[in-house]
C-alpha cells in the first residue's frame, strides 16, 4: 500500500486558512447560540436554564420541509466543525455533505464521501458495526472470500487483539477502516477508505501494512479521542450534546411504547388503520385508539400526544401509517433475520411449502424451515415460518425458482437442505418436473418425504368410498344436518333435545367427520325425538319434509345403522388420534412409524374381536330405542368361479428379512450423504464402529427407549457428542426430515385472519411483517429492538432546536 505523499507548503497554507476559518464559524455559531437563550429565556417561551430547555420546542414552520425535516440553511449545526488543538482532523478541509435521512449507516459503502460533522459524531458514539461470525461470505472470481480470521491481528506471542476498525459491507462485498472512513484524507484516499479493499488473496498483507501506516495511526487517535470526549461529555459543543441526547431519549421513549402496540396488535392479527388517521377521531383505527388509551394513563405517550395536536411537532410525530410500515418491515426483518441465524447455526435444515389462494384471488406459497437446535445440555426440533410469496408460475420450474429465491433472501444455502416436504400436489411431489425432483437433481442429499396426513386421509377417504354401505351411512348423516340447519325454527327444537348439535361433514378431512358421528352416536334417541316432533309439526302442511323425516326416523330406527353408527366412531377415533399427533412440529419420522404401527395394530385387533364388541353396544342402544334387533337377511349373491384356486384367499408371500451387517449399512448411508462435491455427512466405517460401542453403552445405561430424540438428547446431555460425533450427525438428519405439511397449513389460518375482505389491498411486505409477529410471537417476545429503537432515536434527534 502506498504511503500518503507529505504536504506541499501551498497545501499546509490552505489547511491552516481551513482552521482559522472553522474557528471563526465555530465562535460565530456559539455567539448565535447564547443569543437566541437569552431571547427565549427573556420571552419566556422555554425554560429558564439550558437544562429545563424542552428538547422538543418546535422551530419556525419556514425551517421544516415538505416531509418534516428541518432546513439546512436555518438550523447549521452539521456545517459546524468541532475544532480542537488535539484533534489532528480539525485541521483537515471537511466539505458539506448531501446526507439524507434514508442512508443506510450500517452499510460503510453507502456512506457520503464527505461526512458531516453531526454525522461524524453520530457515527462515533454508535461505533462500528462487529462483523458476525455466523454470516457466509461470498466468494469471488477466484474462489477465495473474506475469512473471519482477518478481524484478529496475530502478535508475536501468539495472542490474537481483535481490530475493532475493520468492517464490513455485504452490498460490496467489501472491507473498509472505520477511523480513516471518518478521519482520513480526502486527497489522498486508500482503497480501506474510498472504494474498498476485497482482493482477499493479498487482504492478509494489506491490512497490517495499513495498521501501521501514520495515517491509519492518527486517525485511530483522532476517533479514541473524540469517543472518550463524547463519553465524557467534555466536547466544545457540550450544551449541544446535551441537547441531542435529552431528545434523543424523549423520542427512545416514544418509540418503545409505538412499537409495543405494534406488536400488540399484530400479535392478535388486529387491523391498524381506520376510515381517518386522526387523533381523537372516531373510527381512526387500532393503532390510534391504542395510543390515545395509554395516554390517559402513561405521561410520556400523554406529552407526546398534547405536542402532536398542539402543533409542536408540525408532522413528525411518528403516528401515521408510513411509520407503522416501516416498523412492522424493520421487525417482521429482524423476526426473519433471527430464524436465518438459527437455521445456519444448526446447519442442516428442511423445507416445508404450501401453495393457497387469498381473498385477493393471488396464489401465495408459504415457506417452512425445520432444523434440529443442539445447546449445552437439549435438543428440539424446530419449524419456523419464513415468508409468504406471491407466484405467478405454479409449475414445478416456477415454483423451483420461488424457493431458491426464498432461501437465498433468508441466506440459506441449498446443499444444506437434508429434506422436503410436500403435499401430494403433483406441481411439488411429481418425481420428473416437480419441485423435489428438481431439488434432488442439484442436491441428492435433499430427501423427499410425503405428508403422511394427507397419506393417511387418502387412505380413509379411499376405504370410506370404496364400501357402498359406508357412502349410505355418511349420507344420513349429511341428511340429518340439512334437515336441521334449512331454519332457525327446526334448529331451536334440536338444541331442545339434544347437547350438542350435529355436524356437518367436511369434505376433505376424513378424521375431521368423527365430530358428525359422535354428535349421533351418543344422542340416536334424543334425535329420533327431535325428528319425530318435526314430523307432527309438518303434518297437513309439507308433505314432502314429512317423508324425508319419516324416512330419517326409518334409518336411524335400523340396527344396521346402529352398528355402522358404532364402528365408524371407533374407527375414527383411532385415526383421529393418530392424525393429531403427526401434525405435532416436535414428532420424527421414527416416532410417526410407530404411531402408524400402533394404529395398525388397534385395526387389526379391532378387526378380530372388535365387531363383536360393537353389534352387543349396537343391540343395547336398539333395546333403549325399542326398535328390532335382529338385521334383516339380505341374499348373498353368488360369484361365478371357474378355477378351484379362485375360492382360496390370495395371501401375500412373506419376503424374508435380509439382514446386513452394520458397515454395509453404514457405507450405504455414507453414500446417500454425501453430495456432489464428493463430501459426506458423515463417515461410514466410524459410524459402524460408533454403533457397536454405543449398542453396549445403552444395555449398560439401561435405556429402552432408543427413538431418535431420546438417544441424541442422552448423548448431548452426557456431553458424548464428541465422542460420538457421526452417529450424532446422523440423528440430527434424521430428526430434521419433516414427518408432514401441517405446519405450512397452519399459517394459512393466519393468512386468512390478517388478509381479510377489508384488508385484500394489503402489500406483501406488510403482510410478511404481520404474519412473522403472529406467527412466531415466541422468537418477536425474545428479540431485542432497543437497537432499533435507538437508531430512530438518533435520527431524530439531529433535528435540535436551536
Amino acid at each position: 500500500m502506498n504511503k500518503p505523499k507529505d504536504l506541499s507548503g501551498s497545501q499546509k497554507r490552505k489547511l491552516k486558512k481551513a482552521r482559522c476559518e472553522a474557528d471563526k464559524k465555530s465562535a460565530v455559531f456559539f455567539q448565535g447560540y447564547v443569543k437566541r437563550l437569552r431571547s427565549d429565556n427573556e420571552g419566556g417561551e422555554c425554560s429558564q436554564t439550558t437544562d429545563d430547555l424542552d428538547p422538543a420546542c418546535p422551530p419556525s414552520k419556514d425551517a421544516v420541509d415538505s416531509d418534516g425535516n428541518l432546513d439546512a440553511q436555518s438550523v447549521n449545526t452539521g456545517d459546524m466543525t468541532i475544532a480542537t488543538d488535539r484533534n489532528n482532523w480539525a485541521e483537515k478541509v471537511i466539505e458539506k455533505d448531501s446526507t439524507v435521512s434514508n442512508i443506510d449507516w450500517q452499510d460503510p459503502a453507502k456512506w457520503p464521501n464527505n461526512i458531516s460533522d453531526s454525522s461524524r459524531v453520530a457515527l462515533v458514539k454508535l461505533g462500528p458495526t462487529k462483523i458476525d461470525r455466523n454470516t457466509i461470505f461470498p466468494f469471488d472470481t477466484d474462489r477465495r472470500r473474506f475469512s473471519i480470521e482477518n478481524c484478529y491481528r496475530t502478535l508475536k506471542n501468539g495472542e490474537k487483539m481483535e481490530r475493532s476498525w475493520l468492517i464490513y459491507s455485504e452490498t460490496k462485498d467489501s472491507v473498509y477502516c472505520f477511523c480513516c472512513k471518518l478521519f482520513g484524507l480526502r486527497n489522498i484516499p486508500t482503497q480501506l477508505q474510498s472504494t474498498g479493499f476485497r482482493s482477499w488473496r493479498h487482504l492478509q498483507d494489506s491490512l497490517s501494512s495499513h495498521e501501521k501506516s501514520k495515517m491509519h495511526i492518527e486517525c485511530m487517535t483522532d476517533w479514541k479521542e473524540l469517543k472518550v470526549r463524547l463519553d465524557c461529555r467534555k466536547t466544545i459543543d457540550d450544551e449541544n450534546q446535551n441537547l441531542i441526547q435529552r431528545e434523543e431519549t424523549y423520542w427512545k421513549q416514544v418509540l418503545e411504547r409505538l412499537v409495543e402496540i405494534i406488536k400488540h396488535l399484530a400479535k392478535r392479527n388486529m387491523a391498524f388503520q381506520g376510515t381517518v388517521d386522526r387523533l381523537h377521531e372516531p373510527n381512526n383505527g387500532n393503532f390510534l385508539s391504542q395510543v390515545e388509551l395509554m395516554a390517559k394513563f402513561d405521561p410520556i405517550l400523554s406529552e407526546h400526544v398534547r405536542r402532536v395536536q398542539s402543533g409542536d411537532l408540525q408532522r413528525v410525530h411518528y403516528l401515521g401509517k408510513e411509520t407503522q410500515n416501516e416498523f412492522i418491515d424493520i421487525l417482521g426483518n429482524a423476526i426473519f433475520k433471527e430464524i436465518s441465524r438459527r437455521v445456519v447455526a444448526a446447519k442442516y435444515y428442511s423445507i416445508i411449502l404450501d401453495c393457497t389462494s387469498d381473498i385477493s384471488h393471488e396464489e401465495q406459497m408459504t415457506a417452512v424451515v425445520r432444523f434440529v437446535t443442539v445447546s449445552e445440555n437439549t435438543v428440539d426440533i424446530c419449524e419456523h415460518f419464513i415468508g409468504f410469496v406471491v407466484v405467478d408460475d405454479t409449475t414445478g420450474k416456477g415454483l423451483y425458482k420461488t424457493l431458491l429465491d426464498i432461501l437465498k433472501s433468508n441466506n440459506l444455502e441449498l446443499n444444506n437442505c437434508r429434506g422436503q416436504g410436500y403435499d401430494n400436489g403433483s406441481n411439488m411431489k411429481g418425481k420428473n418436473s416437480g419441485v423435489q425432483a428438481r431439488i434432488l437433481k442439484d442436491n441428492k442429499r435433499a430427501f423427499f418425504v410425503s405428508c403422511s396426513c394427507h397419506n393417511l386421509n387418502l387412505v380413509v377417504s379411499d376405504a370410506g368410498h370404496s364400501s357402498v354401505t359406508a357412502e349410505l351411512f355418511f349420507g344420513v348423516l349429511q341428511r340429518l344436518f340439512a334437515v336441521f340447519a334449512a331454519s332457525t325454527q327446526r334448529w331451536q327444537i334440536l338444541k331442545e333435545h339434544v347437547n350438542i348439535s350435529v355436524k356437518s361433514l367436511p369434505e376433505t378431512r376424513w378424521e375431521g367427520k368423527i365430530n358428525a358421528v359422535k354428535a349421533v352416536r351418543f344422542q340416536v334417541a334424543e334425535i329420533r325425538d327431535a325428528l319425530q316432533e318435526l314430523c307432527r309439526m309438518s303434518q297437513g302442511k309439507d308433505a314432502k319434509l314429512r317423508s324425508e323425516l319419516r324416512g330419517l326416523c326409518f334409518e336411524i330406527e335400523s340396527l344396521s345403522f346402529l352398528i355402522r353408527l358404532v364402528v365408524w366412531y371407533d374407527v375414527l377415533q383411532v385415526i383421529n388420534k393418530i392424525s393429531k399427533a403427526l401434525q405435532c412440529p416436535k414428532v420424527d419420522l421414527h416416532t410417526a412409524m410407530n404411531m402408524i404401527d400402533g394404529a395398525l395394530l388397534q385395526l387389526q385387533t379391532f378387526r378380530e374381536s372388535g365387531f363383536e364388541t360393537c353389534i352387543a353396544t349396537a343391540k343395547k342402544m336398539a333395546e333403549k330405542l325399542d326398535i328390532s334387533q335382529t338385521l334383516p337377511e339380505s341374499r348373498t349373491p353368488r360369484t361365478r368361479r371357474f378355477f378351484d384356486y379362485e375360492s382360496q384367499h390370495d395371501e401375500r408371500p412373506s419376503d424374508p428379512m435380509k439382514r446386513t451387517q452394520i458397515l454395509t449399512k453404514s457405507k450405504a448411508l455414507e453414500n446417500y450423504l454425501t453430495g456432489e462435491d464428493e463430501n459426506s455427512d458423515i463417515d461410514g466405517r466410524e459410524l459402524a464402529e460408533e454403533l457397536e460401542s454405543l449398542k453396549a453403552y445403552f444395555v449398560a445405561a439401561g435405556m429402552t427407549d432408543l427413538s431418535a430424540l431420546v438417544m441424541i438428547s442422552h448423548i448431548i446431555d452426557k456431553g458424548l457428542d464428541e465422542i460420538y460425533p457421526n452417529f450424532t450427525v446422523t440423528l440430527r438428519i434424521f430428526l430434521t426430515l419433516p414427518v408432514t405439511s401441517a405446519s405450512g397449513e397452519r399459517t394459512f389460518s393466519k393468512l386468512k385472519l390478517i388478509k381479510t375482505y377489508l384488508r385484500s389491498t394489503m402489500c406483501q411486505d406488510r403482510l410478511n411483517g404481520l404474519a412473522a409477529m403472529s406467527i412466531e410471537h415466541g422468537i418477536c417476545n425474545e428479540l431485542n429492538f432497543s437497537d432499533i429503537i435507538a437508531s430512530f432515536a438518533n435520527k431524530k434527534s439531529r433535528k435540535v432546536p436551536l
